[in-house]
């Protein structure tokens, strides 16, 4: 039989793209380690794009909070970060 996902499964969540590159950057990084904050690594497969490792901070279940945090990120070395929505 098939098992029901817990439905925390299906909520949207914004995460805090801070990076992505061709190769897996250690999460010891001091780049990273100067955030403070949890860093997740995900690799993609994806032969259309020479960036296969992508970074992200947080997990938010409001938009609204992860603006607030994207904004603090945005005063660290990763001025360039960005929301994406993951549903």
């Amino acid at each position: 039989p098939m098992e029901e996902a817990p439905i925390e499964e299906n909520i949207p969540v914004w995460k805090i793209q801070i990076m992505a590159s061709t190769g897996p950057v250690g999460l010891s990084n001091p780049d990273f380690t100067s955030l403070n904050k949890a860093i997740e690594e995900v690799k993609i497969e994806n032969p259309s794009t020479p960036f296969n490792y992508k970074y992200y901070v947080g997990t938010y279940k409001g938009k609204k909070d992860a603006k607030q945090a994207l904004k603090e990120v945005r005063q660290s070395i990763f001025s360039d970060a960005f929301l994406v929505k993951f549903d």
